[in-house]
C-alpha cells in the first residue's frame, strides 16, 4: 500500500483494515469458515509518523495479485494523512495509588 500524498499519517481506521484482512481470508465470517494464515496485512505505519507521496503505508500479503491490488484500493479509505503531525496522547491516563480501604 503507497500513500497518496506526504504529510503525517494522522489516523488509521482499525476496522476497515480488520475487514480487509477478513475478506482475503484470513478471518471468519462463520465458525465453519476455514482461515487462511497465509493472508495479511503487517509493517503498518503508525499514527504520527511522516509519509512520503508513493511511500508505503503497509504490506499486503495475498494469495494472488489480483487480491493484493483490490485490498490495496479497499485500504485507501483506511489511512488519513494531514500536513501537521498529531499529539500522541500519554498511554498513562491516571495513576492510582494502592492502598486500605476503610
Amino acid at each position: 500500500m503507497r500513500a497518496a500524498k506526504s504529510g503525517y499519517l494522522t489516523g488509521c481506521d482499525a476496522r476497515l483494515i480488520g475487514e480487509a484482512i477478513r475478506d482475503l481470508g484470513g478471518g471468519r465470517l462463520t465458525k465453519d469458515s476455514v482461515i487462511n494464515y497465509e493472508v495479511g496485512v503487517d509493517r503498518l505505519v503508525k499514527p504520527g509518523e511522516p509519509v512520503k507521496a508513493g511511500g508505503v503505508l503497509g504490506r499486503v500479503h495475498a494469495g494472488n495479485q489480483r487480491d493484493a491490488d483490490a485490498c490495496a484500493r479497499r485500504l485507501e479509505a483506511a489511512f488519513e494523512i494531514g500536513a501537521e503531525p498529531i499529539q500522541k496522547k500519554s498511554l498513562i491516563v491516571e495513576v492510582v495509588e494502592a492502598g486500605m480501604i476503610r
